[in-house]
């Protein structure tokens, strides 16, 4: 009896937050239940009843569409749902489900190999409010032909204020190029937490690469440890800003460089690997001043897998290197991407 006089005595303002609190669109029946006891919160949420219930059933359509249900959906820590064919209605709903706290127990997000495109991931983001994901340190949005606009609203997304924790982002896979790593490196930079990041198989060159590790500050990528950018179109320039960002001590998490595993075309060169020493059978080859010095550096730092970069050479051996590139899709949880 005394909750019930505590409550009738709140303002508005406070019961209003009460109201958005229990309002769980898995779980509506907490929401149901305390606003017929209690008569002003009945009041309060007439309205917050009716989107509840509209958010309900989105989330029921969503459940059904990945073979779950509400309530396995609030206890699962991990959601893999790769090549699922999810539409931009799907992660609309999924990111609504995240922004309003209905899922406290999830910490990974894979999402891969959905082809969700820019209108997806748009719509995924934009359900996405400040402190949305506030317990998700992964998340997996590989091979989802994302390019600009999908770039720019994983960006605002963050900027915002969603995915505060996070820790590993993979990205690779995609379309992204130097405009829109510069227009995410913004945004990642302001993530203490990022400790790996996935990038490689895109189209980014020098100028992404600068974008995002030249001239850090003092509390950015502090805690970056994994870094992949194979696969795109860095040469000279690039491995001197990744060399000048070692040097300078700037990322002085960075315990695994994979920086430019392959097919990068590194001064014109045909192909650079780690000396024999390192990879027994791997030759070693001549590469730029540049290459090598990164490659001199990473080696200095004690980092087994340190880098090999190959000029992109005959459609043939590209397509050898994508069918290699796909054996680690199932591996660690925090390594996923391939790359190793």
């Amino acid at each position: 009896m005394a909750s019930s006089c505590a409550l009738l005595e709140l303002s508005d303002d406070a019961l209003e937050v009460i109201c958005c609190t229990i309002s769980n669109p898995l779980l509506p029946a907490i929401a149901c239940t305390l606003a017929v006891c209690c008569r002003n919160l009945c009041r309060m949420m007439q309205v917050p009843l009716a989107a509840l219930k509209e958010r309900h059933e989105a989330a029921l359509v969503f459940a059904n569409k990945v073979g779950s249900s509400c309530t396995e959906l609030l206890e699962k820590h991990c959601f893999s749902w790769h090549n699922k064919e999810l539409t931009p209605d799907d992660v609309s709903t999924l990111g609504m489900l995240l922004s309003s706290c209905a899922l406290p127990r999830l910490t990974q997000l894979r999402l891969s190999g959905n082809n969700l495109g820019d209108a997806g991931v748009h719509a995924f983001c934009a359900a996405l409010g400040s402190g949305a994901a506030s317990h998700l340190p992964y998340l997996n949005l590989k091979a989802n032909n994302i390019s600009h606009v999908g770039a720019t609203a994983i960006a605002s997304a963050i900027a915002r204020g969603a995915l505060p924790k996070l820790e590993v982002l993979e990205l690779s896979m995609n379309k992204l190029d130097d405009q829109d790593i510069t227009t995410l490196a913004v945004a990642l930079r302001g993530r203490p937490a990022l400790r790996k990041l996935h990038l490689h198989r895109n189209s980014i060159g020098d100028a992404g690469v600068a974008a995002l590790v030249g001239n850090l500050g003092e509390r950015e990528l502090k805690k970056l440890e994994w870094l992949n950018l194979g696969w795109n179109q860095i040469g000279d320039a690039g491995c001197e800003t990744l060399v000048d960002a070692l040097y300078a001590g700037t990322l002085p998490a960075m315990g695994f460089f994979s920086a430019l595993k392959a097919y990068n075309p590194v001064g014109g060169y045909p192909v650079l690997q780690v000396p024999d020493a390192y990879y027994d059978g791997w030759p070693s080859n001549p590469a730029s001043e540049a290459a090598n010095r990164l490659l001199d550096r990473a080696l200095e730092m004690n980092i087994r897998y340190a880098l090999h970069a190959n000029f992109v050479q005959e459609e043939e051996g590209e397509e050898e290197g994508e069918e290699s590139g796909e054996e680690g899709e199932e591996g660690e949880e925090e390594e996923a991407g391939g790359g190793r």
